[in-house]
């Protein structure tokens, strides 16, 4: 059979869609310079050929260091020779200057958003103000608003719910769940305490996995969200198929310790002139 120049083209379009469709993404936080366990992880994470990496904060220990970032970045190496990545910023990454001279990919406003496998990532800066009617507040809002028809994930350094011995010191719990849920978030990733944990409320996941480097704390906070607790290092995979995306969390030595899933919703096709 031949195929002219259209058939061609719609070839085309529905590989390059397939193979969007099964592309990988990976989620580690909190290295926080103990970069002798992030490369012990990093290997387990390669083995799924993330096209796409999310950090959620705490790179450095310290955040005004150029050696730290530079090993930061040797460790992370075999990751970024085919995954691009997307941080977020943490409590400890204090020189903003220095982490966006090192991460240009960041937007100047240090949060931002990133599209990817029909997911809308909606990256915060925890450590700048988010009260209502702050202006990172609003710009949130705003991208609330015009992604209501997509599914939506969102990653910022400190959590929503956690049990971890800081709690709720940011004060997300009264504010985001209600929010969150009135634009059926599917998903919210954090870092911050250093374990995993994944809580859920009015059907949102919200996942704190502060394992990637950093020793370790305990769970000492009460939660009564809270589904599973880990206290261990590792790292998240995210892949999507048949409409959902799975989720599942890995040790630091790649062992499974806890899958889940969310719907990723249909794009609406653009309108044919």
């Amino acid at each position: 059979m031949r195929f002219g120049i259209r058939e061609k083209l719609i070839l085309a379009v529905l590989i390059a869609h397939t193979l969007a469709l099964y592309s990988v993404s990976a989620f580690f936080s909190d290295p926080q310079s103990f970069y002798n366990k992030t490369a012990e992880i990093v290997p387990h994470i390669i083995k799924y050929q993330p096209e796409t990496v999310f950090v959620s904060g705490d790179i450095t220990n310290y955040g005004n260091r150029t050696e730290d970032f530079e090993e930061f970045l040797r460790v992370i190496r075999p990751l970024t020779k085919t995954a691009e990545i997307y941080p977020a910023l943490g409590n400890h990454d204090k020189d903003i200057e220095m982490f966006l001279r090192y991460f240009p990919q960041v937007d100047s406003l240090t949060y931002y958003t990133v599209d990817r496998d029909g997911v809308v990532w909606i990256i915060l800066n925890s450590n700048l103000k988010l009260a209502p009617g702050s202006v990172q507040y609003n710009w949130l809002v705003e991208r609330l608003e015009e992604n209501r028809d997509r599914t939506v994930a969102v990653m910022m350094h400190h959590p929503v719910y956690s049990s971890g011995p800081r709690g709720d010191e940011k004060g997300f719990r009264t504010l985001f769940p209600a929010l969150f849920s009135k634009y059926s978030v599917a998903a919210v990733f954090s870092g911050h305490d250093h374990f995993y944990e994944r809580s859920g409320k009015d059907g949102i996941h919200y996942v704190v996995f502060g394992g990637g480097g950093y020793p370790l704390y305990k769970n000492d906070t009460e939660n009564d969200t809270s589904i599973v607790y880990v206290r261990t290092h590792g790292f998240i995979i995210l892949r999507p198929e048949n409409g959902e995306m799975l989720v599942k969390a890995f040790n630091d030595k790649g062992e499974l310790i806890d899958e889940f899933s969310f719907a990723i919703k249909p794009m609406a096709e653009t309108p044919s002139e």
